[in-house]
């Protein structure tokens, strides 16, 4: 998998690949920093966890809605996308 950053205008800041030998890598991001996480080989597997309350995810106004018929493309661009690199919606 690949851990992406963003500003709020959507600009890829920081990406990091969390490989390891052994399998598993564990990475902190910052309450309010966007991010994602893009599966980079099949069978990847993920779990996400935060301080709560739970509510309701918060999306950025330049990132597609949730269910949108763009997320393949989303998930495309974030397989190459690098610092610097920001995603237009169509």
């Amino acid at each position: 998998m690949s851990l992406l950053t963003f500003d709020d205008d959507g600009t890829v800041l920081e990406r990091v690949e969390l490989t390891h030998p052994e399998g598993c890598v564990v990475v902190e991001t910052p309450a309010g920093k966007w991010h994602s996480l893009v599966a980079l080989e099949p069978d990847s597997a993920l779990f996400e966890f935060k301080q709560g309350p739970f509510a309701p995810s918060e999306f950025a106004s330049w990132a597609p809605a949730e269910g949108s018929t763009d997320e393949a493309l989303v998930t495309a661009w974030l397989r190459d996308a690098r610092p610097g690199d920001r995603y237009r919606l169509s």
